[in-house]
């Protein structure tokens, strides 16, 4: 009976342990996860300058950004003010959600404006193989700057700033 005892309380506890095991790795991969998301901060964050004019960091700041893929050139208007971005996007016959698309462009913008201090307005054209005429999404600091308490360029003064307004301004649904 003893024996009977002891081989039950060693099946539970080797259950237990088994469960124990298993939440620690669930836990270690939502840590993975949360590291992956503060890499893509620090690596939009690297993209942070005072001047739009450099047209290799715009472009790998937009090749971070969602639908990067779709991106097929950029035109910067640097010569008079206002300065400026033109992001042309050709999405062809795929099955890309326009709606989805055209709301991530707003959050682009607020990203760009964020980490470009001297861009004015953006543009979004998008092509698609339905239209003769390209769809032109424009942004423009000043009336984006309106809807915010804060200077868009100061919400990356530093990192952690910056990665706070990702989460409370950008990826939160209603934020703005």
């Amino acid at each position: 009976m003893d024996q009977n005892k002891s081989n039950k309380t060693i099946i539970v506890a080797l259950i237990i342990l088994i469960i124990s095991m298993t939440f620690i790795f669930i836990m270690d991969k939502t840590k993975q996860t949360d590291t992956s998301e503060e890499t893509n901060a620090d690596k939009l964050y690297a993209h942070k300058s005072e001047y739009i004019g450099d047209s290799s960091n715009i472009s790998g700041l937009l090749n971070l950004l969602p639908y990067s893929e779709y991106k097929t050139s950029i035109e910067l208007s640097t010569s008079d003010k206002p300065y400026g971005l033109k992001v042309i996007y050709n999405i062809g016959d795929s099955a890309v959600n326009i709606s989805d698309l055209k709301n991530q462009f707003y959050n682009n913008a607020l990203i760009i404006f964020s980490l470009i201090e001297n861009v004015d307005y953006i543009d979004f054209e998008l092509i698609d193989d339905d239209s003769a005429e390209p769809e032109i999404h424009h942004y423009d600091r000043k009336e984006i700057q309106d809807s915010h308490i804060d200077n868009l360029y100061g919400y990356s003064a530093d990192l952690q700033t910056f990665e706070n307004f990702l989460m409370e301004k950008v990826y939160m649904p209603g934020g703005s």
